[in-house]
């Protein structure tokens, strides 16, 4: 922690899903020339790399979406997060200078495809943190020099596509590339009734003889835990039937303390630790809502308690509100920074299988059926206003002590041709109101008061 009595301005972001040339845009578009100028002049900048960049005879790897204890699904056939080395100059001549690179779409290229990003990054100098050629490297911070001073970033992945996690290393085996996971436990809920009715249905169906079997390598303790288990899933009562379906969210130990091993050493070796997410999980067990799950809120706190500055949420697509904790910022989504998904080039033939095109060299006819209806009117995520429209907060340090966040609203454009949807702009007028005005409302139940200074948020500390 910084005691010297500096400023820094540290900048977050959310999802950078970019396949195209942001800066041509920033020098004939005024506001998105002002979201630059706004990230551009924070001391650290971070973002979330949700693209992947393999080289360019690289095969995809999708997997099925099959179901999880562990996560909402793994990643569809649909669409790869796929982009070419430049958009890192991109984002660098944007402002951004720190990247967590952990998420459901880390694995869209295997091992390569991680290993070719990391190399790109590392072609440029720019430091990442989430993934790694073995998982202690994936645990490690990254770390960017400032005139502000040190700033750390510890990054994870909570929807994790199975495989994609790092493997660790020993003197007789080399570690695997992957991503730092943060494995989360799927807790049902059910009445007392209810879990009398499963203990008997287990016994009727004999499962109590073959449970161990199932358990004793994907959870080696089972037999003491506090949950009641019925095939690969736990469930613990709940009071009110009304409260059903019931899902929430435990992380387990392992990977918890060593995430937050790793904020405190970046708190021990730099002058601010930033703490990242990924995260698709929402309340109740539904996936990209603007709904906080108890646990991210939980395991923010502790993150802070072990140094963080800040902690920012990535994954659901869309805002959700934020939280001052011992005088620290906990964003716990930030949305999208940019969605150009549309422009992804190169799709294996299992994608177009999805969308049900049969053109398999045709990505334009994919992204037609996944964004427009039958009457060509828009459809899925192209549909929801939530997608397109974020905040990039800037937060000042004084020493040790936050001194102020303001809130920068953008808008990517939902409105605008393909060929311009997607990148983040300053929002002003109406539309700044409309946006700050929702991330107050997001954040009204945890008690967080926004206020507003010529079409900027202004948090009330």
């Amino acid at each position: 922690m910084d005691d010297t009595g500096s400023t820094c301005t540290i900048a977050a972001a959310g999802d950078a899903i970019v396949t195209r040339r942001l800066m041509p845009y920033a020098e004939s578009n005024g506001r998105i020339a002002e979201l630059r100028s706004v990230i551009d002049a924070a001391d650290a900048a971070m973002t979330n790399l949700e693209v992947v960049l393999p080289e360019r005879d690289a095969a995809a790897t999708p997997l099925p979406p099959v179901p999880s204890q562990y996560q909402y699904l793994s990643p569809l056939a649909g669409i790869l997060m796929r982009a070419d080395p430049f958009v890192l100059d991109e984002l660098a001549e944007f402002g951004f200078d720190l990247f967590a690179t952990g998420s459901n779409h880390s694995f869209d290229y295997g091992r390569e495809g991680m290993r070719s990003t990391m190399d790109a990054l590392r072609e440029r100098d720019l430091p990442f943190a989430g993934m790694g050629e073995t998982l202690a490297d994936a645990r490690r911070p990254g770390y960017v020099d400032t005139p502000g001073g040190r700033v750390g970033l510890v990054a994870a992945n909570a929807s994790i596509a199975p495989g994609s996690e790092a493997g660790a290393a020993s003197a007789a085996h080399p570690g695997r590339t992957g991503i730092n996971p943060l494995h989360l436990r799927w807790l049902h809920g059910a009445t007392a009734e209810q879990l009398d009715r499963l203990r008997e249905l287990r016994a009727d169906l004999g499962l109590d003889e073959l449970q161990g079997t199932w358990l004793v390598r994907e959870d080696p303790d089972w037999e003491h835990r506090p949950y009641e288990p019925f095939m690969h899933a736990y469930f613990e009562e709940v009071d009110d039937r009304a409260e059903l379906p019931s899902v929430r969210f435990e992380p387990l130990a392992a990977d918890r303390e060593a995430y937050l091993d790793a904020v405190e050493t970046a708190a021990a070796r730099a002058d601010h630790a930033v703490a990242s997410l990924h995260t698709h999980q929402a309340p109740g067990g539904v996936r990209n809502t603007a709904e906080t799950p108890a646990f991210l809120r939980s395991f923010a706190r502790e993150c802070v308690d072990a140094g963080a500055d800040v902690f920012v949420g990535t994954g659901p697509h869309v805002l959700r509100g934020m939280e001052l904790y011992r005088g620290r910022p906990m964003f716990y989504s930030l949305g999208n920074l940019a969605y150009q998904t549309e422009t992804i080039e190169r799709l294996p033939p299992e994608s177009y299988e999805y969308y049900g095109v049969e053109d398999a060299t045709d990505p334009a006819a994919l992204f037609r059926s996944r964004y427009r209806d039958e009457d060509g009117e828009p459809a899925g995520s192209l549909a929801r206003d939530e997608y397109w429209e974020t905040v990039v907060p800037v937060c000042e340090f004084e020493g040790d002590e936050l001194a102020s966040i303001r809130l920068y609203p953008c808008s990517l454009g939902q409105e605008r041709a393909l060929p311009r949807r997607g990148t983040p702009a300053l929002a002003t007028g109406d539309r700044a109101e409309s946006i700050l005005a929702r991330f107050a409302a997001l954040s009204e139940p945890f008690g967080t008061e926004l206020g507003v200074d010529d079409g900027v948020g202004v948090v009330d500390l």
